[in-house]
């Protein structure tokens, strides 16, 4: 009886291991035409969602071409997800995603795809070939392949027409291509974490050539996956070492910027900036993860540099790592572990050369030397070029050793809750082009806070919303302005104080 028993068990035993979270069905069904241009599109799962995680990873892993969804939702059992959507005549739409989460834990990690049309039928063009593992040592099988319209490396999120699963051995067919021109693209999320994020050095990533349909399909298309990383300091000045050769022959470094320094001191961004032709005009090379590129500075933000002394042999300066381990000893790692919001992000920046006419100035001992300089700061982004700055910690670094010379906090801490209304004279001032302007509300007001030139014009503003009690810092960054006197409001509630800034460039 008991072997018996045993067999029983043994034998449903494989019904639990091997059941698999999968998809049931699409609608549209794959490869379906003539689809009506006002519809649903829904894809069904064989387990209820973890519909958290999908909101949470939908941007990351979920991808499609679609022009207008109308709205989102979940069927009563949560095993759909559906989109409403309008669709454009005679076009080829796909969806496809990287990432699904069950309620029991299981997760969909291969890639999935579907295509579907408005039209009579797809386009008969495709675009093959195979994607290989270079150093990486990442195998091909489960990555996922596609072309955008628009250049990967120049885009925060490209446009994909197309999308397919890479087979096994390392091959790859993206069909129903229209002729056109196109940027391929290979990644994987190797960490299998729901996002495919190169800039992690564990997911990798191959980007191609751009390419042309033109009335036949094209083949053997090869893409390598790199492991693509942010970088070191040292990396980053071999790298524009390199492509400064291709500037004018006087060109003069002037200073090194980064943003998103992590822990280690390595940077998704480094930028060198360059005087040139007489230091009438400027060019800035950047280096990030994804391609090092040379463009013309413009004419606002040259003049922030153009009087900076020259930055000699920054081949060397402390390595970026030694600067953020002195600076999280000095008081940084305290800092950056401060509980904030949810929505208050940390960066820490790093600023290499001339430091008489920026934020470090009051630190700096002796004016005819370069150093380093390091923001630690809490805040959240305004809009894609507005950073509100909320409490900062800047620190000065000896330009060979790293040294810490000194450091300190421009906004008070927000910890204290403030009793009145004020506005705080910005600082640096003169600015050379940014300054910071700190103020600070005892009781949630709507704050306006706006910049005026001597003509009473409003020139910039720098505030506009609902703020809760707490002290503020916001960064004004004046590099379109000409130089002269300005006038800088606030206005909270009843309260409205007016103060001089000076830009002098």
């Amino acid at each position: 009886m008991k072997k018996y028993l045993l067999f029983i068990l043994l034998a449903f035993i494989p019904c639990f291991v091997y059941a698999q979270f999968d998809v049931v069905s699409t609608q549209p069904a794959n490869n379906a035409k003539s689809v009506p241009l006002t519809t649903t599109i829904s894809v069904t799962f064989s387990e209820a969602l973890d519909t958290a995680a999908l909101n949470q990873y939908r941007e990351q892993a979920w991808y499609a071409n679609l022009d207008s969804v109308l709205s989102r939702g979940y069927s009563a059992d949560m095993k759909t997800t559906f989109a409403n959507v309008v669709l454009a005549p005679n076009h080829s739409y796909f969806l496809a995603f990287t990432y699904v989460k069950a309620l029991s834990g299981a997760i969909i990690s291969t890639p999935y795809v579907f295509y579907f049309t408005t039209g009579a039928d797809f386009s008969p063009y495709s675009v093959s070939g195979n994607v290989f593992s270079g150093s990486t040592g990442v195998t091909a099988e489960n990555a996922i392949v596609a072309l955008s319209v628009n250049s990967v490396i120049k885009s925060d999120r490209p446009q994909f027409v197309a999308w397919a699963n890479v087979n096994s051995n390392g091959s790859y067919t993206l069909p129903n291509i229209p002729n056109g021109m196109y940027w391929p693209i290979a990644a994987k999320d190797v960490d299998n974490n729901g996002q495919i994020d190169p800039t992690d050095g564990i997911d990798v990533l191959a980007i191609g050539d751009s390419v042309v349909v033109a009335g036949a399909s094209l083949t053997n298309i090869g893409l390598t996956f790199l492991r693509i990383g942010p970088s070191t300091f040292h990396q980053a000045v071999t790298i524009a070492d390199s492509l400064s050769k291709t500037l004018p022959s006087d060109k003069v470094l002037k200073q090194i910027t980064s943003w998103n320094v992590d822990s280690s001191g390595k940077s998704t961004n480094w930028e060198f900036s360059y005087s040139v032709n007489g230091n009438t005009s400027g060019q800035t090379i950047h280096v990030n993860p994804y391609v090092s590129s040379v463009e013309i500075t413009n004419q606002g933000n040259f003049n922030g540099i153009k009087y900076l002394r020259t930055l000699s042999n920054p081949s060397l300066a402390a390595a970026s790592a030694t600067i953020i381990a002195n600076v999280e000893n000095a008081g940084g790692r305290q800092f950056r572990a401060k509980p904030h919001l949810v929505t208050v992000q940390f960066e820490a920046s790093m600023t290499l050369g001339d430091q008489t006419n920026n934020q470090y100035s009051m630190l700096v001992p002796d004016f005819s030397q370069n150093y380093w300089g390091v923001t630690y700061a809490f805040g959240y982004n305004v809009n894609d070029t507005t950073w509100q700055e909320l409490e900062s910690r800047y620190f000065l670094c000896n330009f060979t050793s790293g040294a810490i010379i000194a450091s300190t906090s421009v906004a008070p801490s927000t910890g204290d809750q403030p009793k009145s209304f004020a506005l705080y004279q910005n600082y640096p001032n003169p600015s050379n082009p940014s300054t910071t302007i700190s103020y600070t509300i005892p009781s949630r007001s709507y704050v306006t806070i706006s910049v005026f030139n001597t003509l009473g014009q409003k020139v910039a503003e720098l505030v506009n919303g609902d703020k809760a009690a707490g002290t503020y810092a916001v960064r004004f960054d004046a590099a379109g302005l000409a130089s002269g006197v300005y006038l800088y409001r606030i206005q909270a509630g009843s309260f409205v104080q007016t103060k001089k800034l000076v830009i002098m460039k």
